[in-house]
């Protein structure tokens, strides 16, 4: 059965594909197109960062079938602050980083190369209760495995009163996934938005599969204040803006 009439789309769903449709570029000019060029710029804007300790994502992990059996959302959280080193474990697991070329030196050297997983977004930490780092949002740098301090304020007092939920706000730690829709659609064309979408998903997994493999307490959210915080943050809410928030922390005592 031919899917076209005088070849035009018989399908409602067929026309918005063609529609949306993107030609490709070429690949000199797809080359100069990255979604994370914001998030590249925001780390030169603000040089001083927190180095975190080095993670060795070979060792100490469990397997693929015990991360999918542990994996659940957990809203409960202990006062007990995360430690430095499982802060450190947590967004290396959720945030990899982009080896350059497969002869990468440790402590990556012999890991599968990631691709940018996913493309054109950043983990934006807001500390509340860690050990040894001063409160506040930070960028994440994958690469440098460093914070990048974008507000020194404690994220409690401005994040607690424009969020839904206040199950989420005693957690030691909520990371805002944050992305650019101004650089998928730059990428991608008219389905920039659903790429855009699709790779927050992907991002909200490795969070939950992060907090499973270190044994902590994790949920993702989004019922907080977007555009308030944006402008905490200094976020325009297209060029950058946050989406979504994955809180994590120990478990409490009745839960472990």
């Amino acid at each position: 059965m031919r899917e076209t009439l005088f070849d035009f789309p018989k399908s409602a769903g067929l026309l918005v594909h063609e529609w949306t449709k993107q030609p490709q570029p070429p690949a000199a000019e797809l080359a100069q197109i990255s979604p994370s060029a914001w998030a590249e710029q925001l780390e030169l804007e603000h040089p001083d960062a927190t180095p975190l300790p080095r993670v060795d994502l070979r060792h100490s992990l469990p397997s693929y079938g015990q991360m999918f059996a542990n994996r659940h959302s957990r809203r409960a959280y202990a006062d007990t602050p995360l430690s430095r080193a499982d802060l450190a474990r947590f967004l290396a697991l959720a945030a990899p980083p982009q080896p350059s070329a497969p002869q990468d030196s440790a402590p990556f050297a012999g890991v599968r190369p990631y691709r940018a997983t996913p493309s054109g977004l950043a983990l934006v930490p807001l500390v509340q209760n860690v050990a040894d780092v001063a409160p506040g949002a930070y960028l994440y740098s994958a690469q440098r495995q460093q914070l990048h301090p974008l507000q020194s304020d404690h994220p409690r007092a401005v994040f607690g009163p424009l969020c839904f939920q206040q199950e989420f706000v005693p957690a030691p730690l909520i990371c805002l996934v944050v992305g650019s829709l101004h650089d998928y659609l730059a990428r991608y064309g008219d389905r920039g938005y659903r790429y855009l979408l699709l790779a927050v998903g992907t991002q909200a997994q490795r969070c939950y599969f992060a907090a499973s493999a270190l044994g902590l307490n994790g949920s993702m959210f989004s019922s907080f204040f977007q555009q308030r915080i944006n402008l905490w943050l200094g976020f325009d809410g297209y060029q950058a803006a946050a989406l979504v928030a994955f809180a994590v922390g120990y478990a409490p005592e009745e839960h472990q």
